[in-house]
């Protein structure tokens, strides 16, 4: 991802907007028409880009980054796929996207008052049901949790993990 903070502080939202774009041109290909339009209006839509940007200040800002707040991210993240899979066919109710919704909200609600664990487990459950249901994929999650996840072993003190491939 390119740098996205000035000298002085400043985020520069052109950028921002190209690298959503870039990141979103592969994806459109397993896309439909009205996710397309949405992804769109998403970009372009001053307001939208303002809370996108609000979402990147948080990952890369000064403060410490804990388990925490990179999983409560990662759930806002997921928030918006899913709001546009209310209507998917599912099998089970527990793999449902509202109920996905749910778990997500509560991550991002309490997760910190849980052992380190518990979110992490639950948003591995959410990745498994959303990967198997085609709404995201393991190679494009990887790289957008990285840097959020090497800033937590970073701020706090823990060695980066050796990258693995299988």
């Amino acid at each position: 991802m390119k740098k996205i903070i000035h000298i002085d502080g400043n985020i520069d939202k052109e950028i921002i907007r190209d690298d959503i774009l870039s990141e979103t041109y592969d994806r459109l290909s397993n896309m439909n028409v009205k996710e397309i339009i949405r992804v769109r209006d998403i970009i372009f839509n001053i307001d939208n880009i303002n809370e996108i940007i609000e979402v990147k200040k948080e990952e890369i800002s000064n403060k410490k980054m804990t388990i925490y707040k990179a999983n409560s991210i990662i759930s806002k993240r997921y928030i918006s796929i899913l709001e546009n899979k209310i209507n998917y066919n599912y099998k089970y109710e527990k793999s449902s996207p509202i109920h996905l919704i749910k778990m997500c909200n509560k991550i991002i609600e309490v997760s910190e008052k849980w052992p380190d664990d518990k979110s992490s487990r639950w948003l591995g459950y959410i990745q498994g049901v959303m990967t198997v249901n085609g709404f995201i994929n393991v190679d494009d999650e990887r790289e957008y949790s990285r840097n959020i996840f090497h800033k937590v072993y970073y701020d706090n003190g823990i060695e980066l993990p050796k990258s693995e491939s299988i």
